[in-house]
């Protein structure tokens, strides 16, 4: 019979499918063991009366403070104030402080008499006499006549010298340190070739290099308008310029 069962699939699809059933039917009435259920809950636990005295505790507590900040409110609305109440500034300790200053001051006036009453220990009258003394002895060691009470005043020089341009240029494809100087009416030009340490000088006066830059201070106008020929600098139109011109060569 069963070689029968296992010669049809459809039979033995039903078979198995059978034995499953029982299987499954019997899983479903297996009782456990252990107690698997949920224990029992505490009454406490699902009240929760801690956290609501906590509650009524901070609902008495606002309820006490908007009860006196009305009753403030209120007491400001009633009462009947200037408008214009003068306001004092108070010190905690304004009067030791007070007291403290008069000491100090009483402290140096006290000082100040004392040093007015104290006899001085240099004689002023002494000095004098010792400076008439010094005084004459200078002039008799001095080869020219000796002017007291006087410092020998610094000699300056006549002429003062400004820079008034100091940069780098490129001039026909080459750089050039250019550096204008202007000392009282002169105004000297030096052009210094970092390459062969080699410098150029050209020296005009002041009303010409205005004109030069059309009675505009512009020293960079100026600059560009300088080329070297034949070891002189020259203006850019090609006219040389009848100033002092010097080659130094390093």
């Amino acid at each position: 019979m069963l070689r029968s069962q296992s010669g049809k699939k459809s039979l033995s699809k039903r078979w198995i499918k059978h034995v499953q059933d029982i299987h499954h039917e019997k899983l479903r009435k297996m009782q456990p063991t252990l107690d698997l259920s949920c224990p029992q809950e505490f009454s406490h636990l699902r009240s929760r009366a801690k956290q609501g005295q906590q509650r009524e505790d901070r609902c008495t507590e606002i309820e006490k403070a908007n009860r006196i900040l009305l009753e403030k409110m209120s007491s400001i609305m009633n009462s009947k104030s200037p408008v214009h109440q003068p306001y004092h500034k108070k010190s905690l300790n304004g009067q030791v402080r007070k007291k403290f200053m008069e000491k100090i001051a009483d402290d140096n006036q006290a000082i100040l008499k004392r040093l007015q009453c104290r006899t001085p220990v240099y004689s002023i009258e002494k000095w004098e006499k010792e400076w008439k003394i010094t005084e004459k002895r200078l002039k008799n060691m001095c080869e020219f006549p000796y002017r007291c009470n006087q410092s020998r005043a610094r000699t300056k020089s006549s002429t003062s010298r400004q820079v008034l341009l100091k940069k780098g240029i490129h001039i026909e494809n080459k750089y050039f340190l250019v550096e204008i100087i202007r000392r009282d009416e002169d105004v000297r030009i030096v052009l210094y070739d970092p390459s062969v340490s080699e410098s150029f000088s050209l020296k005009i006066s002041y009303p010409e290099a205005l004109e030069l830059m059309d009675g505009k201070e512009d020293f960079d106008y100026l600059a560009s308008l300088f080329r070297i020929r034949d070891d002189e600098i020259i203006l850019a139109n090609g006219k040389e310029n009848n100033g002092e011109q010097q080659v130094v060569n390093k």
